[in-house]
């Protein structure tokens, strides 16, 4: 009972920790130790001991973030893989927008010195996502054969990531609903079979 009441504890300070860190965000307030301490309510030691450096709790924001898209994912069921993967898209496009001034901070994090470190300490990796799709849809016929799912996956990543830095600095929702569609149906054209080729150049047509 002792254990299960510690741990509780534990979780409940971890998660005043993350909170205190995410309203200070949306504040524009400065993300130091000490004012996170101080929102939360504990001591400067127990952030660093439970959480660590600040990109460890930045990738901790994220990995929020990841999870809920993974749970948003799953609950749609079995839906054929080229539109999963472009839930994937529009799906975690919802959950930066729905808290945009945490996120466009965690974002300008993302491209900073610091990307590489926080990017160690995420649980989850969206591109997975996307890789998982890729091979269901090769072995459909839906993507050509000769398309490595994993390289496929990383470049639809790679438009994605160009679409959000620019949400990041612009603020334009719609915009970035915009991009990351277009970039996820011209990957689609270029490696798809001719139905899927077809389906993708006609969604590119309604994005223009």
């Amino acid at each position: 009972m002792n254990i299960t009441r510690w741990e509780t504890g534990k979780a409940a300070r971890r998660y005043s920790i993350i909170e205190a860190t995410k309203s200070l965000l949306r504040e524009g307030e400065a993300v130091s130790s000490a004012a996170i301490a101080q929102r939360a309510g504990v001591s400067v030691a127990t952030v660093y001991n439970l959480i660590g450096k600040r990109e460890v709790l930045i990738a901790n924001i994220l990995n929020e973030l990841l999870t809920e898209l993974g749970r948003r994912i799953e609950a749609l069921g079995d839906i054929e893989p080229i539109l999963r993967a472009e839930a994937v898209v529009t799906i975690s496009i919802d959950l930066f927008c729905e808290d945009p001034r945490v996120y466009r901070q965690v974002v300008h994090e993302l491209s900073g010195s610091l990307a590489a470190v926080i990017s160690r300490h995420l649980t989850f990796q969206a591109v997975t996502l996307q890789i998982d799709a890729m091979t269901e849809a090769q072995g459909n016929g839906q993507i050509a054969s000769w398309v490595k799912p994993d390289a496929a996956g990383q470049q639809i990543l790679t438009s994605y990531s160009g679409a959000m830095t620019h949400w990041a600095g612009s603020g334009d929702d719609r915009l970035f609903l915009r991009q990351g569609l277009f970039g996820f149906w011209t990957a689609i054209a270029a490696y798809g079979s001719d139905i899927e080729r077809g389906r993708a150049l006609g969604k590119l047509i309604e994005l223009d």
